[in-house]
């Protein structure tokens, strides 16, 4: 089984009317299979994603 690596960060940016928040995901490919193990820490932070937030989600 795969470990997972989660990194979180704060953007910033010029423009204060902008909400934005990241979640950049990394897999060996954007195939199902590889994306699917990281989809529990991704469905995790949806629930709790506030804008300037900068999530990685990775299988490493």
């Amino acid at each position: 089984m795969n470990s997972l690596t989660i990194a979180c960060a704060t953007i910033s940016t010029h423009n204060s009317t902008l909400d934005l928040a990241i979640i950049l995901v990394v897999a060996k490919t954007n195939r199902y299979s590889d994306v699917k193990p990281l989809i529990p820490a991704i469905e995790s932070y949806l629930a709790r994603l506030t804008p300037g937030q900068l999530i990685r989600v990775s299988a490493t």
